[in-house]
């Protein structure tokens, strides 16, 4: 369910409201029979979406054309000038613990996913080259016409740069607490396509010693 309502919390009707069921940030509302629910939500003025729509993946592409694209894009971009509160994903540092990635740039030379402050509101993420620590060129994300989020472009540059490192990045699966549960762990941040899936597969879970599960 997306989009607002101007007087009350829910898009629902007071009859399907309390059917909803919470798991984490998921939301499900399961009912018997699917058909009388959809003439339901119809009726009620709702649209539906096609689930091969809501479920959409981006274009299949090799990690090293994946990366181009930006390269290319950076070359292009001007000089930031001075950048302060820059921070950087260090490619040479393990991929399984996400926050000891992230440094300060010292000596750092190369191309790096970053984020860098602003005097309002979240981190903007950008692509950045770096000579000795000091950034030349910088390209904002998403990139111009892009149909995904920022953060979800510099996502899929760091798993790309990491395959393409030979050090892809990982993911564990362990046993449940019971026989049909299996539980996916991450150790990295993952596109909103992707979490879209897994939401829709199964439910979110706490497990210790991981990004997400």
């Amino acid at each position: 369910m997306i989009g607002i309502t101007p007087d009350q919390t829910t898009s629902l009707p007071e009859a399907l409201a309390g059917l909803v069921e919470h798991s984490r940030h998921v939301r499900r509302l399961r009912v018997s029979n699917h058909e009388h629910l959809r003439s339901q939500l119809k009726q009620y003025g709702l649209v539906e979406l096609p689930l091969e729509k809501w479920l959409d993946l981006p274009e299949s592409i090799d990690a090293k054309e994946y990366i181009s694209q930006f390269d290319t894009a950076l070359t292009m971009a001007s000089n930031p000038g001075e950048l302060v509160n820059l921070s950087i994903l260090d490619s040479l540092r393990p991929v399984r613990y996400w926050p000891r990635r992230w440094v300060e740039p010292a000596s750092h030379t190369g191309r790096f996913v970053a984020r860098r402050r602003q005097r309002y509101g979240s981190d903007l993420w950008c692509y950045v080259q770096l000579e000795a620590g000091s950034a030349v060129k910088l390209l904002d994300l998403p990139l111009a016409g892009g149909r995904w989020r920022a953060c979800d472009e510099a996502w899929r540059v760091q798993a790309a740069i990491d395959a393409v490192r030979a050090s892809p990045q990982q993911f564990s699966l362990k046993s449940g607490s019971a026989k049909h549960i299996r539980i996916l762990q991450l150790f990295s941040p993952i596109p909103l396509w992707m979490q879209r899936r897994l939401d829709y597969a199964g439910d979110p879970v706490l497990s210790a010693g991981c990004l997400l599960a």
